[in-house]
């Protein structure tokens, strides 16, 4: 079927059907945004066609449909400044307390103050913390992630717990399951801590071992001192 249209002349012109631009009623023309925006040229678009909705996808919106945006999002530092750019992609952020640990820099501090949204810290529960170190324990990944890496995955362990399936939500926890979950996640921080000891410490060895290369080169360079000697006699 060939779309029909009127021109200012009242002659009526037929389209040829190349990217099938009839819809079922054959009124509205179905055509994709051509690339670079919708004020950008198609060399497929017809002259006799300057309204943009005549050559615009057409796009029904469902009030009632599921959204883009997550109403519960736990994020971290990467994906606060890094990834999202300051854009809100969710109505609610949560993130645990050891976060404020990793903004180091004046730069990062201020990225945070500059938040377009509010990011709540909250602690996940003693029972997650627990069910995330067991599972990767089983998967083997529990040596590669650090203390907020268990945490934030803690906390959307309780999130899913309270908004998707309150039936199975976490009871506490007891004080010996509690004695060891702090005593694994002291161990991670005393791995951190250890860490930034040694590289503290080859940073003073690096620069040490440059001090001396300098002092080297500068002995190296000074001219030899000049010895007078007598004239000889002939």
């Amino acid at each position: 079927m060939c779309p029909v249209s009127v021109n200012e002349n009242g002659e009526q012109q037929l389209h040829v059907n190349w990217n099938r631009m009839a819809n079922r009623r054959g009124l509205v023309y179905s055509l994709p945004a051509p690339k670079g925006g919708k004020h950008a040229v198609n060399e497929r678009l017809f002259e006799d066609q300057p309204m943009p909705h005549m050559r615009m996808a057409k796009v029904t919106l469902d009030p009632l449909a599921d959204g883009p945006f997550s109403a519960h999002d736990v994020t971290s530092k990467y994906a606060l400044f890094e990834f999202f750019g300051g854009a809100t992609l969710a109505e609610h952020y949560y993130a645990p307390p050891q976060i404020l640990d990793e903004l180091r820099s004046v730069k990062a501090r201020k990225a945070w103050d500059l938040l377009p949204f509010e990011v709540e810290l909250r602690e996940p529960s003693n029972n997650a913390v627990r069910a995330v170190i067991d599972a990767s324990k089983v998967t083997g990944d529990f040596q590669s992630l650090s203390m907020v890496d268990i945490k934030m995955i803690a906390l959307t362990f309780d999130l899913h717990a309270q908004y998707v399936d309150e039936k199975t939500a976490a009871v506490e926890s007891s004080e010996e399951d509690q004695k060891r979950i702090i005593e694994e996640l002291s161990g991670k921080i005393e791995k951190v801590e250890v860490k930034d000891e040694n590289e503290d410490s080859a940073v003073v060895e690096d620069e040490e071992e440059e001090e001396e290369s300098e002092e080297s080169t500068i002995k190296y360079c000074q001219p030899a001192p000049t010895v007078k000697r007598a004239p000889l006699d002939l």
